[in-house]
This record gives C-alpha cells, structure tokens and sequence, in this order.
C-alpha cells in the first residue's frame, strides 16, 4: 500500500495538481484538549483525504485508457 507522500508524488509526476500541504504555523503552547483533534491535525487529515480522492479518481482515469 502506498503512502500518502508516494501517493502525491504521483500525481504531481502526472501533472495533477495537488493541494499544499497545510502549512506549520507557529501557535501558543496551550495544554492538550482530550476533547478531539487540534485544528492543525484536522488541517493535515483534509488534505490526506484531498489527496487519497484525487489519487483514487487518478488511477480511475488511467484504468479508462487501457
């Protein structure tokens, strides 16, 4: 199985274009909430998802050529 990276890497070979990775921002030290995940984290698994789809629907393409 790939990994997202690999997965990215691929399309940008194939001259899909693909999302910038959420960029790192600085942020205050606040304590650890328990109550779900940070904003940053959510930033980075809606990109992972962007990516998974368009490497999904880039494979589906693919498949149509042959």
């Amino acid at each position: 199985m790939l990994t997202i990276d690999q997965k990215e890497a691929i399309l940008r070979r194939a001259g899909t274009t693909v999302p910038d990775f959420p960029p790192v921002r600085p942020t205050p030290v606040l304590p650890r909430r328990r109550d779900g995940p940070s904003a940053r984290r959510q930033a980075i698994e809606e990109w992972s998802d962007a990516v998974a789809a368009l490497y999904v629907e880039h494979i589906a393409a693919r498949g149509d050529k042959k």
